[in-house]
């Protein structure tokens, strides 16, 4: 039985503009978890001893925390985006999880693994460091709308929508 491990899932952010991609990888995170976070509807009717729930939606978000690597392209974004109090579009970007553990076969397919896109609103709660440590960036990554689901080559860095 394989069991996932976090570095089975890699995490790329679009430092590119408008049409142009440029997808890096999130380097020097010590944390980047997913917190789906069902919205729960909970009902109690008349006529039962127990309440009724039905999951209505979702506010995903995902929790990071980065050393601070000033020649990593991902995380400079993210340290800019707070550093500058950004706000808006300007504090929002596309992010991609891939799973190592999803191979997608076929041909051309080499190098490609299921893969989700999100946009995201980043908010960057701290950017702090003691005396002779290295200074951390954290904050959370809050999901915009759907997400839209594909698959992800790990050479080319290319996404592509489901069908």
């Amino acid at each position: 039985m394989k069991k996932a491990m976090r570095f089975d899932t890699l995490d790329f952010i679009n430092i590119g503009t408008g049409e142009a991609e440029e997808w890096a990888l999130m380097g020097g995170f010590n944390k980047l978890d997913e917190s789906p976070s069902p919205k729960v509807d909970t009902k109690g009717y008349v006529h039962d001893r127990a309440a009724s729930s039905t999951v209505t939606g979702y506010e995903p978000s995902f929790p990071f925390e980065s050393d601070r690597i000033v020649d990593d392209k991902a995380n400079k974004l993210l340290y800019e985006i707070g550093r500058n109090q950004k706000t808006g579009e300007d504090a929002e970007v596309d992010y991609i999880r891939v799973e190592l553990t999803e191979e997608i076969t076929g041909a051309e397919k080499s190098n490609t693994f299921a893969a989700r896109k999100f946009r995201c609103a980043v908010e960057v709660t701290d950017i702090s460091g003691e005396s002779l440590e290295v200074q951390k960036v954290s904050g959370t990554l809050y999901q915009c709308g759907d997400f839209i689901d594909g698959e992800f080559n790990i050479e080319t860095k290319k996404f592509t929508a489901a069908a």
